[in-house]
């Protein structure tokens, strides 16, 4: 599960994780309510194992138990994480995933 912080960030002062993002958004992510588009639009940007990272990543799932799911070594998914993160500019991999509902990657159910 996916937990937002709740420190109110002063007047003025952007948020460090990145723009806001409508407060559903952050709904569907906390209630894991969303799928992971792997569409045509969504392959030009992310490769299909960086997609099926990212999914297990928005449900929750830590680094060690996706690598026994895709059976791949925790070192390759901590590559992949970064991989990610570089293409969607993402600050950390709660924004990799905001960014990803966003971008329309991540999709309600």
């Amino acid at each position: 599960m996916i937990r937002k912080s709740h420190t109110a960030q002063p007047k003025g002062v952007e948020s460090k994780v990145g723009p806001k993002l409508d407060p559903s958004v952050y709904r569907s992510l906390n209630a894991g309510d969303f799928t992971l588009d792997i569409s045509a639009s969504a392959s030009r940007q992310l490769s299909l194992r960086e997609t099926q990272v990212l999914r297990w990543l928005a449900l929750g799932k830590s680094t060690t138990l996706i690598a026994d799911i895709l059976a791949i070594s925790v070192c390759t998914v901590r590559a992949h994480v970064r991989s990610i993160l570089i293409k969607l500019h993402a600050s950390n991999i709660h924004h990799a995933i905001a960014l990803a509902f966003a971008k329309g990657l991540l999709h309600n159910r």
